[in-house]
């Protein structure tokens, strides 16, 4: 049986073979550990789809869009856009008014109806929704990118660095910004 390894580099060998940039060992390497934490059978198909797709040697990040994409759009969970989002905040506008509180299928939603007031959004009167509308899009956009930077933070484990790292990195970049170097 395969290892994880095995099967992340088996998925990434099709690479190899459909462009004429080639991955060197090194590449190769990079590619699967930036890659492994998907699994191999995702991983293979969205590489498959990149190389029916692409013209060019795909990117990690391109890779990894790619490979997101395909699990919400299994398992539903798909990110909704801004005119999908919208009408789910009228349609709870409508449903529940002031009176009852929302329910939202993402807390991408739920964010931006908080950041935005449920009241405000209840009381907005007809002549004010295009520019509420407008205050939406920007808010919701900004409350997408923030999942999904915390979701790829949360697979890299940006939050298990421990604090004193931080405080460290801190400092040297002070001393540097000071003129210091640490090999004076």
């Amino acid at each position: 049986m395969e290892t994880r390894d095995q099967q992340v580099v088996k998925a990434l060998s099709g690479l190899q073979l459909a462009y004429r940039d080639s991955l060197s060992k090194s590449q190769l390497k990079f590619y699967a550990d930036m890659l492994r934490d998907i699994h191999p059978v995702v991983l293979d198909k969205a590489i498959k789809k990149l190389i029916c797709t692409s013209k060019f040697l795909p990117t990690v990040a391109e890779i990894r869009e790619t490979a997101e994409k395909m699990i919400t759009k299994v398992n539903g969970t798909r990110q909704k856009d801004m005119n999908e989002a919208w009408e789910e905040v009228m349609e709870q506008v409508r449903i529940c008014f002031v009176y009852q509180a929302p329910k939202f299928s993402t807390p991408e939603i739920a964010e931006t109806v908080k950041s935005m007031g449920w009241r405000n959004l209840c009381m907005m009167e007809t002549r004010q929704s295009s520019t509420y509308r407008a205050q939406f899009r920007d808010t919701y956009k900004i409350a997408c990118t923030r999942h999904s930077e915390n979701a790829i933070d949360r697979k890299l484990g940006v939050y298990e660095i421990p604090i004193s790292a931080t405080k460290e990195s801190k400092l040297q970049r002070i001393g540097e910004c000071m003129g210091g170097h640490e090999d004076d």
